[in-house]
Parts: C-alpha cells; structure tokens; sequence
C-alpha cells in the first residue's frame, strides 16, 4: 500500500516516527516552548510533519492531504497551490478524489501549527492567522485584524484616512492598530538562530501618517 506520494506506508511510518523522536529531543534540548523554537530555529518540514502527528482527532484521509499541503510550502511558509489545483494532484498522481472541502480542512489544520501564519495563502491571511493568535486580544488587535479583513487595500497604501472613516475609528486607534500590525512577521518561516544571537526582526511596512 503506498500513500498519496507513491510512498509505501510503512516507510513512511518508520520516517514519521523517527522524524517525531529527534524532534522532541531537539524541543527539549532547546529548553524553548515550542512557539518560542519555532520562532527562533526556523521552520523544517519534518517539524511540521511531526506537530501533525501529534494532533489528535485528524482522519487519515484529511492527515494525508494535510502532508501533501505541507510538502507544497515555500521556504517562506506559504502556500503557493490553490485548493482546485492540490484536487488535481490527488487525482493525477494517486488516481484518489477528494473534494475541495477536505482540502480546505486540510489546510486549516496546517494553519494552525507552529510557527502562527505557516501555510497562509498570502501576506493579509498570514498576517490575519497571527492576530487571531493571540489570547486575550486587545482593541488594538482586534481592530488590526478587522483592518485586514475589511481595509486591506487601503493599508497597502497607507491611506489610515480611509480606514478611520470606513470602520469609524480615531487616528489614535488606527494608530496603535498599526502598532500591533508591526509585531508581526510576513515571514512566518524565516529562519534565525537565536544561540548566535543573529536574529533579524521583519515587519509589515505599515507607517500612519496624514493623508491630504
């Protein structure tokens, strides 16, 4: 029997569970939680294969499409295929169907792995996917991600006037919105290595200012 890659499945099992034992001795050896190793050590897909085996409650029909979806990443974290498209590759190199809903759940699971943003579809989504990251979010959060989800274009161009008008905010409010906005990375798996203290910090470029 092999897997949606023309693997045979007890390869792969012997690989996952191999890939399982050196991560958790690199997590513990880290002594970081694992947002913080992940944050700081860059992502590396055998991570995220192993974070997926350690869910619980996945099928192994959505778990399979979710490793295809992890092997399609770029070195950024993101997802360069559309959902049609990973349908086709199922069909054209395992002859299985799944639908267009599998594959979507399938990608809300690899959303939802460490580092926050990994698998996102675009810069807003990776960005969205961070913001609603965040326990307890304040008003500056929660306005930031309403900024995305309704005002995108007019935060790539920086007009904060239109923002402030459109989600009847003040100047003050957009502004520690963009603050929030500022945390964030863009890059979600840009690797840095936090032991040689050589991290480089990349943030959206997003600065308020008056527009005439």
């Amino acid at each position: 029997m092999v897997n949606v890659l023309g693997e045979p499945i007890d390869g792969i099992e012997m690989e996952t569970e191999n890939c399982l034992r050196d991560y958790d001795m690199r997590l513990r050896q880290s002594g970081l939680d694992l947002k913080t190793y992940m944050q700081y050590t860059g992502m590396k897909l055998e991570d995220l294969r192993a974070q997926l085996n350690l869910l619980p409650h996945i099928s192994e029909d959505i778990k399979n499409i979710a490793l295809y979806v992890i092997g399609c990443l770029n070195p950024k974290g993101y997802l360069e295929r559309d959902t049609e498209t990973i349908v086709d590759d199922f069909i054209f190199i395992a002859s299985k169907v799944v639908t267009e809903e599998q594959v979507e759940e399938a990608i809300s699971v690899v959303q939802s792995l460490e580092p926050a943003g990994v698998g996102a579809r675009n810069i807003r989504e990776c960005l969205i996917l961070q913001l609603k990251r965040i326990d307890n979010p304040s008003d500056a959060v929660l306005l930031a991600t309403r900024i995305l989800e309704e005002c995108y274009t007019a935060i790539e161009d920086k007009r904060f006037d239109k923002i402030q008008k459109a989600l009847g905010v003040t100047e003050e409010e957009v502004q520690d919105a963009v603050a929030e906005l500022k945390k964030l990375n863009p890059q979600p798996c840009y690797t840095s290595d936090i032991l040689m203290d050589n991290s480089v910090v990349i943030v959206p470029d997003f600065n308020v200012h008056d527009e005439d």
